[in-house]
């Protein structure tokens, strides 16, 4: 994974069906010189992958990135968990 910015995404609870934001991004200083090089860390943090240095990877200022999130109820969830226990219980026998 190349790191390119950050996004901040808040989910408050308030959301139903399927949710879609465009949220902006900030992009992650790339100049070699202000990345302090750590040996523990092989981190890249150059914009490029290992295998190809000539290409680099980077983000506009007004950069965004799209996120979907589909909300599914915890009732749905905790019901479809225990179809499947009793699927599998019923296998077993």
């Amino acid at each position: 994974l190349i790191r390119l910015g950050t996004v901040s995404l808040v989910i408050n609870g308030d959301e139903e069906g399927e949710v879609r934001m465009s949220l902006p991004a900030k992009p992650a200083a790339l100049n070699p010189k202000k990345i302090k090089k750590k040996k523990n860390r092989r981190r890249n943090k150059y914009g490029y992958f290992s295998n190809d240095p000539t290409r680099r990877y980077f983000l506009d200022e007004n950069s965004t990135l799209k996120v979907g999130i589909q909300v599914i109820p915890e009732e749905t969830v905790r019901f479809a968990q225990e179809k499947e226990k009793a699927k599998k219980e019923n296998e077993l026998k």
